[in-house]
């Protein structure tokens, strides 16, 4: 997914009357905005390598189509969202394609990597509901995947966030922060904060902040942690 610009909904959604004011703070929230989309572009090229590595060892014929599917579905999204820079659009080229093999495939390999880079799809197009639902059975497949599995979490609390639904937000960045992997944790500990600035328990929010600059002291999110506590010492 290649970075875009910030949008004006995401943008009133994490600012407060006295949050984010400065040049510095603006800038980590432009950066801060753009990471999910960093990560999942990454994890894409990731798990399209993985997929193709997987491909040479797995000679079902199923198997093979699977990945088929997924490789001609993944082209034909890639080239409409180039020609027309239109994410619904290009997501609605593609979607019963990939609704085909996430259902028909679930139980190969190239039915689940389908699953994650069409809940990615479905989230860049705005169709968060079905990005939570696809979401949720790619922490299935990815339990034993400790990194892709916090990315999936993470990707699944953007979504529940980008719904308003901040309670199921909070409760998967918090399945992050308290796991034992350390991916994604700084971020994490971000949004934890910046959710409970929006809902108004601003004790918490300071707290996570203090946690970020107390044990994350190389977090892209440091200097922006110690802004916002400073503004209530």
């Amino acid at each position: 997914m290649v970075q875009k610009r910030v949008s004006r909904s995401r943008k009133r959604e994490l600012e407060t009357p006295d949050e984010f004011m400065t040049y510095s703070a603006k800038f980590l929230e432009y950066t801060v905005n753009h990471k999910a989309s960093a990560i999942a572009l990454f994890c894409i090229f990731f798990l399209i390598i993985f997929s193709f590595l997987f491909f040479r060892y797995y000679l079902e014929k199923g198997e093979k189509k699977a990945f088929f599917l997924l490789s001609k579905s993944i082209n034909q999204y890639h080239l409409q969202l180039t020609k027309d820079n239109e994410p619904e659009k290009a997501a609605s080229v593609v979607f019963k394609d990939f609704d085909q093999i996430v259902n028909k495939y679930s139980g190969k390999v190239g039915g689940k990597v389908a699953t994650f880079l069409f809940a990615n799809i479905c989230y860049d197009s705005n169709n968060f509901d079905k990005a939570i639902e696809l979401y949720k059975k790619s922490l299935k497949y990815f339990e034993n995947e400790p990194d892709i599995y916090n990315l999936t979490l993470s990707s699944l609390a953007y979504s529940y966030e980008k719904e308003k639904d901040y309670d199921n937000a909070l409760k998967n960045f918090k399945i992050i922060r308290s796991g034992e992997n350390p991916f994604l944790k700084d971020e994490a500990l971000f949004n934890i904060a910046v959710i409970y600035a929006k809902t108004g328990i601003k004790t918490e929010s300071l707290n996570a902040f203090q946690d970020i600059i107390d044990n994350y002291p190389d977090s892209i999110y440091i200097e922006l942690a110690k802004e916002r506590v400073a503004q209530k010492s």
